[in-house]
């Protein structure tokens, strides 16, 4: 209880108790008065710092290709004995770009694969994040490099040659003064092999070949080109002029199948009728492109 307390004249009991929320380990002392008579109370504090973070690390300069699949292992190491502390229960947010990244699925939700034994992980996704949170045993330590579950992330095609993911966990209130967490994300490096910086993959999955007109129709300064891929394989979309002449290469490199966009600057060229050209495989069509000034 807290406040003002009436005592019972008949001598029954009144269960209280003190608490304390220390930031270093240590040995406390107080006093709690009742009536006139001052009651001296002890405590034992111990801090445990718990850091979590995730591997691939960012220092081992991993390259990703889009479309594949990047499996992130999330780890905590725990300083010390958790033996008074029933941690039991925990959220893991990872916050990321939804332009550079998506997250494997199984019929929309999102796949997490446990690794600790008896605990079970459930993922939450909402845009540019996903917050996973887990239940299971006592967590005992100490421990070093305990592997708790895993993440599948893919990434999109993009204009962007570093891909980041945030990571922070997240204990129970009553632990949080007493087991201190740090947390550590990661990065991916675009493949050297992919150049594709005008663009981005916008699903992968069954899809068909395909060339959309440009948005906005005419252009002035930049146009939006979305097209599909059937199957992985080489694709470049070239620029030519009325008379049939390349005016520039848009794109020309390796693809997985899925749906593409990439916006375009011709804010430089002159006005006039353009088409650009989609060759991949067996497909091969073109779209017109008028530009004003």
């Amino acid at each position: 209880p807290s406040g003002s307390i009436t005592l019972s004249p008949n001598g029954s009991n009144i269960l209280f108790s003190v608490v304390f929320a220390p930031t270093t380990s240590g040995t406390y002392s107080g006093t709690v008065k009742i009536g006139q008579r001052n009651i001296l109370v002890k405590g034992t504090a111990r801090v445990t710092p718990i850091d979590f973070y995730v591997t691939p690390s960012a220092t081992d300069n991993v390259k990703i290709r889009p479309g594949d699949v990047t499996k992130v292992i999330v780890k905590a190491d725990i300083g010390a004995s958790l033996s008074k502390i029933v941690l039991d229960s925990m959220n893991v947010n990872f916050t990321y770009n939804d332009q550079l990244f998506t997250i494997a699925s199984n019929n929309g939700i999102p796949v997490t694969n446990t690794i600790l034994p008896g605990w079970t992980w459930t993922p939450n996704q909402s845009k540019g994040m996903l917050t996973v949170v887990g239940k299971g045993p006592a967590i005992v330590g100490p421990a070093t490099g305990m592997s708790l579950f895993s993440v599948d992330f893919v990434g999109y095609l993009a204009d962007k040659l570093v891909y980041t993911i945030a990571t922070n966990a997240v204990l129970p209130t009553q632990y949080q003064t007493c087991l201190p967490t740090t947390s550590k994300g990661t990065e991916f490096i675009l493949d050297d092999g992919i150049c594709f910086v005008a663009g981005r993959l916008i699903n992968t999955g069954t899809t068909t070949y395909q060339l959309h007109q440009p948005k906005p129709t005419p252009a002035v300064n930049e146009a939006k080109i979305e097209y599909g891929i059937g199957l992985d394989g080489n694709a470049s979309i070239e620029l030519v002029d009325a008379m049939g002449q390349k005016v520039m290469t848009l794109i020309n490199q390796p693809h997985v199948s899925g749906n593409y966009e990439m916006t375009i600057d011709v804010s430089r060229l002159p006005s006039g009728v353009y088409f650009y050209v989609l060759r991949s495989g067996p497909y091969l069509e073109q779209q017109k492109l008028v530009i004003t000034k």
